[in-house]
């Protein structure tokens, strides 16, 4: 589905607000981008190690190893404080994953 048909169908679908959905065009393809650009880098550079991101509809974001353990799993906050120091510290616990150097 084409970017102008997905805004399409958002202004028919609720045409009280307009609802413009921004995607990431690296590694993500498909999820939306965050918010945050210094969070959409960190994020797309561990999706590039084969991190999953899962945005659900409201809440937190969720991160998880490929192994697809529940040890490596973090919640990535939607507006944190400082959005440059919360992607050095989110890039630097994702290193500490043992499954970091596998998906390079």
């Amino acid at each position: 589905m084409g970017r102008d048909l997905r805004i399409y169908l958002s202004e028919r679908l609720f045409p009280k607000r307009r609802l413009l959905l921004r995607y990431s065009p690296g590694v993500a393809g498909r999820r939306r981008r965050h918010q945050k650009k210094e969070v959409e880098q960190a994020l797309v550079e561990a999706e590039g190690h084969g991190f999953r991101v899962e945005v659900p509809t409201k809440g937190y974001w969720k991160l998880k190893c490929p192994a697809a353990c529940a040890d490596h799993m973090w919640q990535v906050h939607l507006t944190p404080k400082n959005a440059g120091t919360y992607a050095r510290h989110l890039l630097a616990r994702l290193r500490q994953c043992p499954r970091w150097e596998e998906g390079e």
